[in-house]
């Protein structure tokens, strides 16, 4: 007897997140600890540069011409690089460690599971399951994951930045964080629904294409070739189908996060240009409205 595979996850969130920390092992918390480095020195520079224009105008006691602000410059640009080389080499030995322990996890249930269970369990399901393991683990996670580590660290470190010369752009910044983040949580809920039922659908695809060349032979005398074309197409269109929601649902979790980065912009804009356009002809204000600017837009 078949067991019908489930459409949705058995495992919460946090339960995922916790298994795949505990499968990084301790190369992640180091890696993580040198992209924060790497986001902060990257941060500072745009303060060091400010502070360096500041030295241009007619009231400071800094020296422009010190080469001080030279080397400080180019100390901050290299820690930057070094950090940011040592944290991604970091995530990718903690990746590589994870994909080792959950690939030896599942080979060796499957190796080590009665014969009953691949009585119930229809081979194309089995091939999908690690083919879909190796491409959203191997590839799409690993990448995935850096990305999302490197850019919510330059993005807190860049709006700290901002609170730094506006808190009025501060205050609308923790509140697009708060939205974002519950939009996020939704949205990636909807993300991984529809790939749960679009490898649901994919396993029917492969256990009926496996079996069909099983049993090509017995297909053909009966006649039957063209009513098991025509399951193959059906099979194939809900596949598609799915497919593409999937596709839809990551292409609004993209525009939802393009949407909230853009708001902060533009209360950036309103609250550093637009309220303070009387104070715009000091040096030290020009400086800092370069500074929030670049800081929203980077």
């Amino acid at each position: 007897m078949i067991k019908e595979e489930k459409n949705v996850s058995t495992k919460s969130t946090a339960e995922v997140v916790w298994a795949t920390v505990k499968m990084c092992g301790l190369w992640l918390w180091p890696g993580v600890l040198c992209l924060t480095a790497s986001a902060v020195a990257a941060s500072w520079q745009l303060v060091w540069i400010k502070e360096w224009t500041d030295a241009s105008s007619p009231g400071s006691q800094s020296n422009p011409y010190d080469p001080y602000w030279i080397q400080g410059l180019v100390a901050l640009c290299i820690g930057a690089v070094v950090a940011r080389m040592a944290g991604n080499t970091l995530l990718s030995y903690a990746m590589n460690r994870m994909s080792r322990v959950l690939h030896h996890g599942m080979l060796e249930h499957v190796l080590f599971s009665p014969v009953s269970f691949f009585d119930a369990t229809p081979r194309g399901r089995i091939l999908n399951r690690f083919t879909a393991d190796l491409n959203d683990v191997d590839s799409r996670m690993a990448t995935l994951g850096r990305q999302t580590i490197q850019n919510t660290l330059v993005a807190l470190s860049r709006l700290a930045v901002i609170g730094t010369e506006s808190v009025a752009v501060i205050v609308v910044g923790v509140v697009m964080l708060i939205v974002f983040t519950v939009g996020l949580a939704v949205l990636t809920g909807a993300v991984n629904a529809t790939r749960f039922v679009r490898s649901a659908h994919f396993s029917r695809v492969l256990q009926h294409v496996t079996e069909t060349i099983e049993s090509l032979t017995i297909v053909r005398v009966f006649g039957m070739t063209e009513r098991f074309y025509q399951r193959f197409c059906r099979l194939a269109d809900q596949n598609l189908r799915v497919s593409l929601a999937s596709v839809m649902c990551s292409r609004l979790t993209r525009t939802f996060a393009v949407g909230c980065s853009q708001t902060i912009v533009l209360a950036t804009l309103i609250f550093t240009v637009v309220v303070g356009a009387d104070e715009t002809r000091d040096a030290s204000r020009s400086s800092s409205i370069g500074l929030t600017l670049n800081s929203s837009l980077s």
